[in-house]
């Protein structure tokens, strides 16, 4: 080991180099020459310097190292800027708002869940059921149909007056009252005290601090001129709306409450819904433009943020038997059609509170994938079609009450207002109801009901509808499904046929999702056992998401997108892809 130490002061010396050298010794091994281990010193600052000037080299290298290292960092600085700003940047996050980014629930509060064992849903009951909704279910949103009669900060006598619905009286839905009735009030929204009192109505609720509103029935608010006082022509159901329906007054009460919901969004900052639903109008929708797009207003005076599309509800919303079948058939293409190019304005219900349930896993799944605010009615998840009869359960809501007695056919919405099916014995609708008690496992009966929210949850289940909805929910919060650019492919005409429809939706910088849609109800004629499709214009490998009802496909397995076979049955079938 070579060391330098220090062993005498000889500050007097007339050369100073010569005096640090002299002061200078080796010693190898740690063994000084002359002295011992006991009287080494360390260098002085003089002794240092001219070890510096005697052994120059020693400086070149501390001085090429630094400068090293500072070109070293310096490039790495200048590659960094480089890297930043060649680099591919972050694809778009739009800050959509709550009604374009979640699922809504629509819900009838008086067939949903009990609380106090009279089989008559309440609040208490709704609030009891929010971990199903928010974590079995995924939904962010609910939607109530009508909750109460007579004026607006009341409910009827046997209820007790309500002017507090944030602790709103426990005998709430105990009345023998129907949301739905044939008797509603035509009010008469032309006079300008009417139109006051109803915008009084929505300040009321908006004071209630509730997320928006929907409005139902505006195709009726105003009639046009000259029909005032007559019936909606009685013979129209072979042709498309009345006239008398679908009049700009109208529109004008709906920007008049959309005034309104702007107003208290200014003021408190909190963001809220307006949503329309055109009405039971009866007639169902055409091929072309949906008509309720007037409703969404103009740029300069706006109206709804959303409007109902009833074109996966059951018949499209035909309530007419003299309707050929083929307009009754919902499908993408359709869609496509008649909600132009406002297709994030559109909300698409699985059903409503006045179009009954449908079984079709292709109907339901079609509502979650498409650019639009999907709307899950209470049941739907279930993949309930209930028997359409107008004859309603005695012991359990509603009571022996039915929306018209008069309705025949595809117009009663009876169905659309009975208990949701919990369990197959009413324990979890009404959870205080003693063993013995049958009436729920009656009404069941009596409506042919033998799906349940227990037993599509149980262990060990297959895959139902109900597992087909929690996987689209969860599956909605991919950007491509977020707000992803909707394509309807076109390609193929010969391989795909009728049968089958596929879409793309892609958001920029994110993988495209791939949705291909069997329905055997649009070519009866088409038997085929499947079909191999071609995907690779879209991307080079796809993988199987979701596949319903399951098949031979395997899913989270990568494949090659040329060749991707899809099975056709007798049934309607769900393949959802993504690109990899």
């Amino acid at each position: 080991m070579l060391r330098l130490i220090s062993t005498k002061d000889n500050s007097n010396a007339a050369n100073p180099d010569q005096h640090g050298a002299d002061n200078l010794c080796k010693t190898i091994d740690g063994k000084d020459t002359n002295d011992s281990d006991h009287d080494f010193l360390y260098l002085d600052r003089d002794a240092l310097l001219s070890v510096d000037q005697q052994e120059p080299k020693w400086r070149r290298i501390r001085i090429g190292l630094l400068i090293f290292f500072a070109v070293i960092w310096l490039a790495l600085l200048l590659g960094a800027i480089i890297i930043v700003v060649l680099s591919k940047k972050c694809p778009p996050r739009p800050n959509l708002p709550f009604w374009q980014s979640n699922v809504f629930y629509f819900v009838d509060p008086f067939a949903f869940k009990d609380s106090n064992n009279d089989w008559i849903g309440d609040f208490s009951g709704l609030s009891n059921a929010v971990s199903y909704l928010k974590d079995d279910l995924g939904v962010g949103t609910v939607i109530l149909t009508p909750i109460s009669s007579g004026y607006y900060t009341g409910a009827e006598v046997q209820l007790g007056h309500v002017t507090d619905y944030k602790t709103v009286d426990p005998a709430l839905g105990s009345q023998k009252f129907y949301s739905v009735d044939k008797a509603r009030i035509d009010l008469n929204l032309e006079n300008e005290r009417v139109l006051a009192l109803v915008k009084d109505v929505v300040k009321f609720w908006l004071y209630e601090d509730i997320g928006g509103i929907l409005l139902q029935n505006c195709a009726l608010y105003i009639e046009s001129p000259g029909t005032s006082g007559k019936p909606v022509n009685p013979n129209a159901w072979d042709v498309l709306s009345s006239d008398q329906m679908f009049n700009e007054k109208s529109v004008g009460v709906v920007q008049e409450i959309r005034k309104l919901i702007d107003a208290s969004e200014y003021s408190d900052g909190r963001s809220r819904v307006l949503i329309v639903d055109s009405g039971d109008t009866g007639y169902g929708l055409s091929d072309g433009e949906d008509k309720g797009a007037m409703f969404m207003g103009t740029e300069e005076s706006p109206g709804a943020h959303l409007v109902l599309h009833r074109q996966f509800v059951t018949n499209r919303g035909w309530k007419s038997q003299s309707i050929d079948q083929n307009s009754k058939i919902g499908n993408v293409h359709k869609y496509n059609k008649s909600s132009v190019n406002m297709k994030h304005r559109w909300a698409l219900p699985t059903a409503t509170d006045t179009d009954v349930r449908n079984d079709n896993v292709v109907s339901t799944a079609s509502v979650f994938l498409l650019p639009s605010s999907p709307v899950l009615y209470y049941g739907s998840e279930l993949g309930l079609k209930i028997l359409n009869i107008n004859n309603p359960p005695s012991k359990i809501y509603p009571m022996n009450k039915v929306p018209n007695l008069e309705q025949l056919n595809d117009d009663i919405t009876l169905t659309c207002h009975l208990p949701m099916p919990w369990d197959s014995y009413g324990k979890m609708f009404s959870p205080g109801a003693p063993e013995s008690e049958k009436r729920f496992i009656d009404y069941l009966k009596k409506y042919e009901i033998t799906e349940t929210v227990a037993a599509a949850m149980a262990g060990g289940r297959a895959p139902t509808t109900f597992s087909m909805v929690q996987k689209l929910i969860k599956m909605r919060e991919h950007p491509s499904l977020q707000w992803g650019k909707f394509k309807l492919l076109e390609t193929q005409p010969e391989v795909i046929g009728q049968r089958l429809e596929i879409f793309t939706r892609e958001a920029e910088g994110h993988p495209a999702i791939v949705a291909v849609l069997d329905d055997p109800k649009r070519d009866k004629a088409d038997k085929r056992a499947g079909v191999a499709v071609d995907f690779s214009f879209v991307c080079k490998n796809v993988t199987a998401r979701l596949v319903h009802p399951p098949n031979e496909m395997e899913v989270n397995v990568s494949m090659f997108a040329d060749k991707v076979y899809i099975n056709m049955n007798d049934q309607p079938t769900l393949h959802l892809f993504e690109c990899v």
